[in-house]
């Protein structure tokens, strides 16, 4: 979305009865797909009014994921959240486990509420050299702006988190596909029987459809269900995959009220297949 579009009177929300409407579809559906470009442009401005947030340093953007079309927060708008708000951000801890680097970070605002996240990457064996330095960085960002955006209640993806969903489509307002991400090669290990060559054959289904669950659950047994079901799948699955689904079923969890140790379900999932 260009600054010239998001300026323009066409954006703005002045009758009451169209916005009525268009926020009954949003609500109603979860789905921005159903709008025409105006609308969204509408509903773009009117979040952007409601966090307090400038339009014109682009704070969201648009993506098609799970076939529904939503906002993410880009950069600009976890910066001017955490000045807006006077958040502070404190490192409470660093775990390199299993290949995973998982960074705990605490997020106080100037009223003194607290909340915490974390921000998880695959790193490998350790985090050596400058590609290990970039690495810690984008944990510690991760984290940070996924506080950033709990403390302050917007419920939505970050573009750390975008990059890493294969099959995410990166749109315009228009609902034209800018980019679509791509699946990494999969991680190369050795099989050791024709059951574990098999499981290759359907191994992003399966992705796909457990993320999915994780995500969305509807209540805590269904959420810790999902991840005990899929137990056997989870021990052989690529360090990529298995941080990205942890990671989802963490948040999940905690949105119930339930922590989760990371370090134990490390240690008793993350292994190669004997």
């Amino acid at each position: 979305m260009s600054s010239a579009e998001l300026s323009t009177g066409s954006t703005a929300l002045t009758d009451p009865n169209d916005l009525s409407a268009v926020m009954e579809r949003v609500i109603i559906a979860g789905d921005l797909s159903n709008l025409t470009p105006a609308q969204r442009n509408e509903y773009y401005m009117r979040v952007c009014q409601s966090v307090g947030l400038n339009p014109l340093t682009v704070p969201f953007a648009f993506i098609k994921l799970n076939g529904k079309m939503v906002l993410y927060a880009l950069r600009s708008c976890a910066d001017q959240l955490r000045n807006l708000h006077g958040i502070s951000i404190e490192i409470v801890d660093r775990k390199l486990t299993d290949g995973f680097l998982s960074v705990h970070v605490r997020a106080t605002n100037k009223d003194g509420r607290k909340d915490e996240d974390y921000g998880v990457v695959p790193v490998g064996g350790t985090l050596a050299g400058e590609a290990g330095a970039n690495l810690m960085m984008k944990a510690v960002t991760k984290a940070k702006r996924r506080v950033t955006l709990s403390i302050c209640g917007l419920g939505m993806l970050d573009e750390t988190e975008v990059v890493t969903v294969p099959g995410a489509e990166i749109v315009d307002v228009e609902g034209q596909t800018i980019t679509t991400v791509q699946q990494p090669p999969p991680e190369k290990k050795k099989r050791k029987s024709s059951a574990a060559a098999k499981r290759e054959g359907d191994y992003d289904n399966t992705f796909k459809e457990l993320m999915l669950k994780l995500e969305k659950p509807e209540s805590e047994f269904e959420c810790r269900k999902a991840w005990t079901d899929n137990t056997e799948w989870l021990s052989t699955a690529a360090p990529r995959w298995y941080g990205l689904l942890l990671e989802a079923y963490c948040m999940s969890m905690k949105d119930f009220g339930v922590e989760i140790d990371l370090d134990e379900h490390d240690q008793k999932f993350l292994q190669e297949a004997a």
